[in-house]
């Protein structure tokens, strides 16, 4: 299962491991931004048009490891408006079958696999409606890790206040393990209160929680940072602490970043080594490379650590 979104028809950047083609005139509404207005999902943006006759075409095998689903379930509002949905995957023997899990939500399913989707939606050209599209989400059905990613530029935890349907969509994805990386925004604003972070980063939790009690959460301590690449960050300390007080109390791991950058000033060290950008904010793409790689190691040696404690299992 895979979150997906039209970030180009939006006019924002997107991720490489698939691509969006889209007809017709569509606006991108991001909950960061606070000059938007709007409905919000899980993915905290939003695409919207009034065109009479628009298509969003998903093509997934442009990835490194190329991708084909069975069933993808969309996020709409499209049984408020007067459009109409088609959907077409290029071959006329593959069968789509589309059923309404209401609030506009629709679930279609694929009698083979297929790698690209094509979404028209047309209306009449008397209609004044609005189509929203909230984002998409497929399932092929196979074992193996289901990656979601969630979030847009800019974020802070009121954007995701703002998405009244970020609970109701969440429920869709039922996550087996949340990875949280989030504060480098709040902490940098200047009225930072570590109270109203802690409250509000529980509230989060708590929706997750809602949406599988079951779940397992690692929290990330936000990188080392400057504030308008002259002044240092110095909430973050706080918000270091906020976050070990909260895996204790939701029984959740951290990975420290901010340590194992080493901490306060780091920044600069690494912008030294050519990995992080001159606002001394956002990683080099040879500094995300080397975060990626340092996270994915730690999480497999503590994955290796628990699983070799377990008990073994006997089969005959």
């Amino acid at each position: 299962m895979v979150s997906f979104f039209p970030f180009k028809a939006a006019g924002t950047n997107r991720p490489y491991s698939y691509s969006v083609k889209e007809t017709g005139s569509w606006e991108g509404h991001r909950s960061s931004y606070s000059k938007h207005n709007n409905t919000w999902g899980v993915s905290g943006i939003t695409a919207t048009t009034k065109g009479a006759d628009v298509s969003l075409r998903f093509t997934f095998h442009e990835s490194i490891t190329p991708v084909k689903t069975r069933n993808a379930i969309l996020f709409t509002n499209i049984e408020e408006t007067d459009y109409k949905l088609d959907v077409d995957v290029g071959d006329s023997t593959i069968f789509v079958h589309t059923f309404s899990l209401g609030n506009g939500y629709q679930r279609l399913e694929f009698s083979q696999e297929v790698d690209s989707i094509t979404l028209r939606f047309t209306k009449p050209a008397s209609s004044n409606s609005e189509l929203k599209f909230y984002g998409m989400v497929l399932n092929n059905g196979n074992p193996g890790v289901v990656y979601n990613s969630i979030g847009v530029n800019g974020s802070r935890f009121v954007s995701f206040q703002r998405c009244e349907l970020f609970q109701e969509q969440l429920n869709y994805l039922k996550p087996d393990l949340v990875i949280m990386s989030i504060g480098t925004n709040d902490s940098s604003e200047p009225g930072y209160d570590s109270s109203e972070y802690k409250a509000n980063f529980k509230a989060f939790l708590d929706q997750v929680r809602i949406a599988n009690p079951n779940c397992a959460i690692m929290l990330t301590v936000p990188n080392d940072n400057y504030v308008r690449k002259k002044y240092h960050n110095d909430n973050l300390e706080s918000v270091r602490s906020v976050i070990y007080e909260l895996a204790i109390e939701y029984d959740a791991k951290v990975w420290d970043l901010y340590g194992i950058m080493g901490g306060a000033g780091s920044a600069k060290t690494w912008m030294n080594a050519g990995m992080m950008k001159t606002d001394l904010v956002h990683f080099t793409k040879e500094g995300y490379l080397l975060k990626g790689d340092l996270f994915y190691r730690a999480f497999l040696d503590d994955y290796l650590k628990w699983y070799s404690e377990q008990e073994p299992i006997w089969t005959e």
